[in-house]
C-alpha cells in the first residue's frame, strides 16, 4: 500500500513548478547521510545544538529500524529526516517492486522511530532515474558541494573542500557516520560563519514549495524529468 503523506504541498504536480528567484545573502544548508550511528550522530547533534543550526538527516532504514531512538533524538531536536533507501543501494539497478519496499520499509521505520512521515528524499550516490524518481513519489535532494568525507577520512581535507567549493545558496553533502566528519564540523561551521554565511534548512534555502520528482540541487537549481 502506498504511504499517504499529509504534507500535500510537497507532491504538486511537476507542470505547477516555478523556478524560484535568488535570494539576497548567503545561505547554505547542512545535510548528513547514511546515519544514525550511535558512536558519531550523537556528537554531530551536539555540535548542532551548540551552535544553534538545524540541518537534514537523510537515513538509512536498517540503521533507524537498529538505533530507533537515536532517530528519535535527531526529529526531536528539530532536525528534518530524510529517507535514504533502506539498504542503500543503487535504485536504477532495481527492479520497480524494489525500489518501491526499498522506500517504503524506510518510511515506516522512520515513522516509527519519529512519528513523521519523511517528506523529502535522497537517493544514494546520487543516482536515481525517472522509474525511481516517480515511485518516490516526493522532492529528490541532491547536492552542491560534496564533502567527500567518506573519501578522505580526513579532517583537514573535508574542511578544504568545503573551503574551496561552497557558494551561497549551496546543499553541503556530510555523513554523520564518519568520525572525522565530527571533528572537522566545528571548524566548517566556524570558517562558514566567518564568511557571513547564514545556516538554514532545506525548505528554507529553496524559499518556495517543493515539487514531487524534481531534483534539487541548490537554490536555483532545480530538474526535472
Amino acid at each position: 500500500m502506498p504511504v499517504n503523506f499529509t504534507e500535500l504541498r510537497y507532491f504538486l504536480p511537476a507542470a505547477w513548478h516555478v523556478t524560484p528567484p535568488i535570494s539576497p545573502g548567503k545561505r547554505v544548508a547542512l545535510t548528513f547521510d547514511d546515519g544514525p550511528n550511535p558512536n558519531t550522530t550523537p556528537q554531530v547533534l551536539q555540535i548542532l545544538a551548540q551552535t544553534q543550526i538545524h540541518a537534514t538527516f537523510f537515513m538509512v532504514g536498517r540503521n533507524v529500524t537498529t538505533y530507533p531512538q537515536l532517530a528519535r533524538r535527531v526529529a526531536q531536536a528539530g532536525h528534518e529526516v530524510g529517507n535514504h533507501t533502506y539498504d542503500h543501494p543503487q535504485l536504477p539497478n532495481l527492479t520497480a517492486a524494489q525500489v518501491d519496499q526499498e522506500l517504503t520499509m524506510t518510511d515506516v521505520a522512520i515513522y516509527q522511530a519519529t512519528g513523521t512521515w519523511p517528506r523529502l528524499m535522497r537517493p544514494p550516490y546520487g543516482s536515481i532515474d525517472q522509474t525511481s524518481a516517480a515511485i518516490a513519489g516526493r522532492p529528490i535532494i541532491q547536492w552542491t558541494v560534496d564533502s567527500e568525507d567518506w573519501k578522505s577520512q580526513n579532517a583537514a581535507i573535508i574542511l578544504r573542500m568545503i573551503q574551496q567549493t561552497t557558494t551561497p545558496g549551496a546543499i553541503i553533502l556530510l555523513h554523520d557516520i564518519q568520525p572525522a566528519t565530527v571533528t572537522a564540523l566545528p571548524n566548517i561551521i566556524s570558517y562558514l560563519q566567518a564568511q557571513e554565511y547564514q545556516f538554514v534548512t532545506i525548505d528554507d534555502l529553496i524559499a518556495q514549495p517543493l515539487f514531487s520528482q524534481w531534483q534539487y540541487f541548490g537554490l536555483g537549481d532545480q530538474r526535472s524529468y
